[in-house]
């Protein structure tokens, strides 16, 4: 066939086409208006059915379960697998963060949602256990309450990975900033604090970045070793107010040492810094023998200041300037003028200068405890640092504290120690004074007062040795594993399904309820990864069995815990978990057992408590799910009074 052939076939196809569609034109017109509208109602019942049979899940969160929330900058992310009732479910926290969550509405529906960012004003702690926990997720025209958990942690601390300059660096230029380069980011979590040795005034940026910069605000001394005190710890920062809201102790401490560039032709010199006495001489050691006339022409003094040159040794190396008397108080400029000359006619070609400051009026350069610190050991000594020597029994006498304490004081360099005769007071804030008038050795007579307060730690008692474990994700086995923290305790260790089958379980159901009876076995599966759990009677035979004795307390008190606490028994408590909505579950077991049981049974062991034992204030509990944590005792008596204050002492 030619290629006309089959251009004309074409044509001819094409004709008879267009010819068909007029003359049916009617007919398919009716036909698409009748099959996109059942399309549509197909789709729509089809969308329906897997959304009413479809029981509400997150399928999406970051940071993913059990994973590390390593930037505060981007919000924690939650997906449910369908679209949920905005105005029915509750997004609980704990710990307790501030923060703002923001639901994206479902298709424009303000009522429904699929996704939700928690966006957080402030940080926890680094390497902390946190739990999301959703209650009332119900679905539209279904009449439920689902609760849907997601457990993080905080990001760990960043680490000095390299320093700029790195240890031991020599001839580091006097402008040159340093720089600390992290591991990883600053997460919000960390606060590093920086000092000098000699002292420097600096500026400090990026504080929250993997590159801190630390600038000098005047420059560095040349010819000067310095050491860089790193100190690294907790924090938890505000983002609202843009300031750290609380801190504990440091957890990390190195030193940089480095050396900055020696001035030209000068080898060293002295005196340095911002602490000279007025009595000191100036020297001057060049790095060649020198033009002793040259040396002495050029050499400016400023403010001026009469004195007598001297050399020393036999290389005219070491010039000597000493005072009739330098000012207290002075910043003093030396300058040799450019031209000077060495034994071989060599010559400088630009001014060598620096500067020092003699001492002035004796002020306080540091204390400890820091102002404003707060969970002081009872134990604590108080120290002051001035910075220049000062009188002893002058700095003793504009000493004081209130409330007032006994005590005797000892003295180490320019520190002065104040060891009290008696512990501190627990949970008092003391404020310490130190009076203007402080005599000087060298300076001036002190001219201003200094106040700084600090506040004592509560009474506190904790057991030591009991192991801290987690039940799986999703179990319901934290009674049993708040016996496997204390059988461990005791130097056993059999497992948690072993645990179970010593016990015995009962996994059955009958129209949707339990039929086992918690006073005899674990009500659950053989691993516990379903069900509801024990009472105390089974996990007091687990221990009984071991010979260890134990005593089961019903109706019992905080105070009582307390005590107990004290002579060193930790405790099970079977108690309402603080999250899950409280209502009764009561059931009747096969053997015809009547089981009082509420949502949201948990256990946990009790391991301290602070304040008295007649008024405690909050109680240490390591629990299977939060993991260890100080409680309110008001809540913990709360949601303990729920399962009858019962409680299973161990001895």
């Amino acid at each position: 066939m030619t290629r006309s052939e089959f251009t004309q076939k074409i044509k001819n196809f094409l004709v008879k086409t267009r010819e068909i569609l007029k003359r049916n034109k009617v007919k398919i017109i009716l036909g698409i208006c009748i099959f996109i509208p059942a399309l549509l109602v197909i789709i729509a019942i089809a969308f329906i059915t897997n959304y009413l049979s479809t029981t509400p899940q997150i399928i999406h969160t970051y940071p993913e379960t059990e994973q590390a929330w390593d930037d505060y900058l981007r919000p924690v992310e939650i997906e449910f697998n369908v679209p949920v009732l905005a105005n029915k479910f509750e997004a609980k926290i704990t710990p307790r963060i501030e923060g703002d969550w923001v639901w994206e509405p479902f298709l424009g529906f303000a009522n429904l949602t699929q996704k939700g960012k928690f966006y957080p004003k402030e940080t926890l702690y680094p390497n902390q256990r946190v739990v999301f926990y959703i209650i009332g997720v119900s679905r539209l025209f279904k009449e439920e309450d689902h609760e849907l958990p997601l457990t993080i942690t905080t990001g760990s601390e960043s680490e000095v990975a390299s320093t700029i300059p790195s240890e031991g660096e020599k001839d580091v230029q006097k402008d040159n900033g340093i720089v600390i380069n992290l591991n990883k980011k600053n997460n919000f979590n960390s606060e590093f604090v920086f000092s000098f040795k000699p002292e420097v005034e600096f500026e400090v940026s990026n504080l929250f970045s993997d590159k801190i910069e630390i600038k000098p605000k005047t420059g560095f001394t040349q010819n000067t070793e310095y050491e860089l005190k790193i100190q690294r710890r907790p924090i938890r920062y505000n983002f609202v107010e843009t300031e750290i809201i609380e801190f504990t102790d440091y957890t990390y401490e190195s030193k940089l040492i480095f050396n900055t560039t020696k001035e030209p032709l000068i080898e060293n010199f002295e005196p340095q810094g911002n602490g000279v006495r007025d009595d000191a001489v100036i020297k001057v050691e060049f790095e060649v023998p020198m033009n002793k006339e040259s040396v002495e022409a050029n050499f400016l003094i400023e403010p001026e200041v009469e004195g007598a040159f001297e050399w020393q040794g036999e290389e005219d190396k070491i010039f000597t300037f000493k005072p009739v008397k330098l000012n207290k108080d002075t910043n003093y400029k030396v300058t040799f003028t450019k031209g000077i000359k060495s034994t071989v006619d060599g010559s400088t070609e630009k001014d060598l200068t620096f500067e020092f400051k003699t001492l002035g009026a004796v002020t306080v350069t540091s204390v400890s405890p820091a102002d404003n610190s707060s969970w002081v050991a009872e134990s604590t000594a108080i120290s002051i640092t001035f910075d220049q020597e000062v009188d002893n029994e002058s700095a003793q006498s504009k000493f004081s504290i209130s409330p007032s304490i006994a005590g005797s004081f000892s003295w180490e360099g320019n520190t002065m120690h104040f060891h009290p005769e008696n512990w501190l007071s627990y949970i008092t804030t003391y404020t310490v004074n130190i009076d203007s008038g402080i005599k000087s050795i060298y300076g001036l007579d002190g001219t201003s007062t200094f106040a700084s307060r600090f506040t004592t730690r509560a009474n506190e008692i904790s057991i030591g040795g009991i192991p801290q474990m987690y039940q799986p994700y999703g179990s319901f086995s934290c009674n049993i594993y708040s016996a496997l923290m204390l059988l461990a305790w005791k130097g056993h260790y059999p497992g948690a399904s072993n645990l179970i089958a010593e016990i015995g379980y009962n996994e059955n159901q009958s129209n949707g309820q339990w039929t086992g009876n918690p006073y005899k076995e674990f009500v659950g599966n053989a691993d516990g990864s379903w069900g509801y759990g024990v009472y105390w009677d089974p996990i007091k035979n687990v221990f009984a069995n071991r010979g260890i004795y134990t005593e089961v307390v019903h109706g019992w008190s905080i105070q009582g815990m307390a005590y107990k606490l004290l002579e060193g028994h930790p405790i099970i408590i079977w108690r309402h978990n603080g999250e899950s909505s409280f209502y009764n579950k009561d059931w009747v077991a096969a053997d015809g057992t009547y089981v009082y049981a509420i949502n949201g049974q948990h256990g946990s062991v009790v391991i301290g408590f602070r304040g008295s034992p007649d008024n405690p204030t909050e109680f240490l509990i390591n629990d299977p799910w939060y993991g260890q944590m100080w409680y309110s005792a008001y809540y913990l008596d709360l949601y303990w009074s729920w399962m009858n204050r019962t409680a299973l002492i161990v001895y």
